[in-house]
């Protein structure tokens, strides 16, 4: 990067932090790495501590099934409204002006994966994207066709989505009891109907943070600036909450981290496909890689398995646990023993492995040559491997 691209991200992150902190979202002990993406500790981090609150005020939030896309795109936005967005307009400043996602890769890239599941997701990715954008731009000809992609992974590499309830807010439920001990104390409420108003007050918490989100079945998607510079880490347990009468999304660190370390949240159990597909990056040894078999029960049949629907056969999926339940007990009631089953299970993940063009010894070595990493294809590389030792992994374990 050069310095003067340099000084334009500096003034860009101080910008937002400056709109930050006036909109109240609260980071005390965490801050944007510069020149670097993801956040680190300014100060020691403990398990527990709260890394970042956002007032409900300063997010975009959309409800599944309730957004409608009009035609014309120009007017959307009224100019009253984008100029309320501070903070909108200058989280554009400080994004990513671009991922590494296999959606921009060519044909001869995407092959470098050497896995068809995430080679049909990415064509139908590109197909669904493409569509979209040929219906909006008929009647928005000034949208360009790039700004378009990059605004959709923008949105769904840092959106979001549950819904939208948090733990039990303690500090309003300690309140609550603080008030009708004063209350009884003071003499201004009767014992009974101090009592009678902890329970109508305590019954509202409970619903309103818990029983009518999932009552209703709402699905929120929200990007909430600052939570969204966090990294993932598969390991790391902490994840954002809603708290509803704070009216504020926070996350809580499960981790202790040292000054200057960065600091991880959780996007979930996302598996690799998942995280190169619409993130751009690769968790090695990843503990929620799943690896996908087509026509489970075709491959078992051809290793002298018996009986079985002949269509409509499942796919299988591999964790770093093994086979998943429910195709293991499938495997299972094909043949005469448990044995046998587990044996037809261990060839056909072998026949998997050797169905790659290249070696997982090969793509070792190949990764830690400087002509891997200086290749265009590092990321496909490191997908194929991951892909490989979790097989590897699980063979072991049979």
């Amino acid at each position: 990067m050069s310095p003067s691209m340099q000084t334009d991200q500096a003034r860009a992150w101080k910008s937002f932090e400056e709109w930050a902190e006036k909109a109240g979202i609260q980071n005390p002990t965490i801050k944007m790495s510069e020149f670097a993406s993801g956040m680190k500790a300014i100060s020691p981090v403990s398990s527990g501590d709260i890394l970042v609150t956002v007032p409900s005020t300063s997010v975009l939030r959309v409800v599944k099934g309730q957004s409608r896309l009009p035609s014309r795109l120009k007017g959307y936005v009224s100019e009253g409204t984008w100029q309320g967005l501070e903070w909108f307009v200058r989280w554009i400043e400080v994004l990513p002006k671009s991922l590494s996602t296999p959606f921009h890769w060519n044909e001869e890239s995407v092959k470098e994966l050497q896995y068809q599941p995430l080679i049909d997701k990415i064509e139908k990715q590109k197909r669904e994207w493409r569509s979209i954008f040929d219906k909006i731009s008929c009647d928005n000809p000034q949208f360009q066709e790039a700004d378009f992609y990059n605004a959709c992974e923008m949105a769904r590499s840092r959106a979001f989505s549950g819904p939208y309830v948090g733990k039990l807010p303690k500090d309003q439920m300690f309140l609550t009891g603080l008030l009708v001990a004063l209350s009884t104390q003071l003499h201004l409420l009767e014992t009974s109907q101090a009592a009678l108003g902890a329970v109508l007050v305590v019954g509202g918490i409970l619903a309103n943070t818990f029983l009518l989100p999932n009552f209703l079945g709402l699905t929120h998607y929200v990007i909430a600036p600052m939570i969204d510079m966090i990294n993932h880490d598969g390991q790391s347990k902490s994840i954002v909450t809603y708290q509803a009468l704070q009216a504020a999304f926070e996350v809580q660190s499960s981790s202790n981290f040292n000054v200057g370390d960065q600091v991880f949240i959780s996007y979930g159990d996302r598996s690799n496909d998942q995280l190169l597909q619409y993130y751009g990056f690769v968790e090695m040894d990843n503990v929620h890689d799943l690896y996908e078999i087509a026509d489970l029960d075709g491959k078992l049949r051809k290793k002298g398995g018996k009986g079985g629907s002949e269509v409509g056969s499942k796919d299988a999926y591999v964790s770093p646990k093994g086979l998943d339940e429910e195709s293991m007990n499938r495997a299972k009631s094909l043949f005469p023993d448990e044995a046998s089953a587990r044996q037809a299970v261990k060839e056909i993940l072998q026949d998997e492995l050797n169905s790659f063009p290249t070696t997982l010894e090969e793509d070792e070595v190949a990764l830690r040559s400087r002509s891997a990493l200086q290749s265009s294809f590092p990321l496909a590389l490191s997908f194929r491997v991951s892909k490989k030792r979790l097989l590897h992994q699980v063979l072991q374990q049979l």
